[in-house]
């Protein structure tokens, strides 16, 4: 041997190995040159660890909620007294509230109205008798006196237009009370008042409105107490049902 350095079997010479590894290093880093890295998503990232953070305390909490739910729920069924055929009717839903049944306030049914020939005498209940004409309204109780006529023209003035008034009368079945309105207007029912109930009264008029018009109501004493209805209120309609006059209810008076 000459004394120069030969191959052996092993492999390369180790210039020749550094020469490999110094070239292929190169060679990536010319490659790794040439690739563009993308954007960094931190944003999905950060949204996705904290997704996962909640759905983790979801995951503890709801075992916790339902053994509390359990635990209330059992303290509840085990303080409420139980029958053979199960809870007591304290737990059972509430019976629905009743309102105890209220009687209606009769129907008022008004009587038609009453249109008469002047001067002809005509019934109004238990023997009475009344007779009307353009000037006056004459009444007969049937005791034995005749004949009580009133002027209604209101010559001495003593009853405003547009105004209602009321007479009382007793007799052997009630009381009798006697309206006269005066007005322009031609009224289709009259109602008296006694303690806040209406009773319809009788119209009673003339073919042609004289100024006045009449009406008359029997109250039998065994419907009320006769001497209580010393001032009853009364109130007149027209045909449209408003109004057109009326008088208020005024209370008995003491020791009556």
């Amino acid at each position: 041997m000459n004394g120069s350095h030969q191959e052996g079997a092993g492999g390369p010479a180790p210039e020749e190995a550094h020469m490999l590894e110094e070239r292929l290093r190169r060679a990536l880093a010319d490659a790794a040159g040439t690739i563009a890295p993308g954007p960094w998503p931190a944003g999905r990232v950060l949204g996705r660890a904290a997704r996962r953070r909640r759905n983790r305390l979801v995951a503890v909490w709801l075992p916790a909620l339902g053994a509390a739910a359990a635990v209330a729920v059992a303290a509840v069924l085990a303080g409420a007294p139980r029958g053979q055929d199960g809870p007591s009717p304290a737990l059972a839903a509430p019976a629905p509230r009743t309102h105890p049944a209220t009687s209606p306030s009769p129907p008022v049914v008004w009587p038609a109205v009453r249109v008469v020939a002047p001067g002809s005498a005509f019934g109004i209940g238990d023997g009475g008798r009344m007779r009307v004409t353009a000037g006056e309204r004459c009444v007969d109780e049937s005791d034995g006196t005749g004949w009580d006529c009133r002027d209604e023209t209101n010559a001495d003035g003593n009853q405003p237009p547009e105004s209602v008034n009321v007479q009382s009368y007793a007799y052997a079945g009630g009381m009798r009370y006697l309206l006269v309105y005066r007005g322009t207007h031609v009224p289709a029912r009259m109602g008296v008042t006694f303690g806040g109930r209406v009773r319809p009264a009788t119209v009673v008029t003339l073919a042609v409105h004289p100024g006045w018009v009449g009406g008359y109501l029997d109250v039998p004493s065994s419907t009320a107490v006769q001497d209580s209805f010393d001032s009853p209120g009364v109130t007149v309609w027209d045909a449209r049902g408003r109004v057109i006059a009326s008088m208020a209810e005024m209370p008995p008076r003491p020791g009556r």
